[in-house]
């Protein structure tokens, strides 16, 4: 989903993107784990804490594990391409 179609798509952007789409063999799970949203933006575990914990990244703890859709961490990875 693009929040603005007229909006041009950096290289780095589209070179994200292509990451993504080869992230396990396309197959990247619509929840993720701390440990794959990390993997996936490419930071620390505890950055993605840190959005946990200041609300920037929407997130459900079962148990002691949290999980975020990955639709979520795409909006606040990209919010241009992917948006609210």
């Amino acid at each position: 989903m693009i929040s603005d179609p007229g909006r041009v798509i950096t290289a780095e952007e589209t070179q994200f993107l292509n990451e993504i789409d080869a992230y396990p063999s396309k197959d990247l799970p619509q929840i993720l784990t701390v440990k794959q949203a990390a993997e996936i933006a490419q930071c620390h575990e505890n950055t993605i804490y840190n959005r946990i914990r200041d609300g920037s990244l929407k997130a459900k703890k079962f148990g002691q594990n949290w999980r975020i859709r990955r639709s979520d961490l795409l909006a606040l990875i990209l919010p241009d391409v992917y948006g609210n």
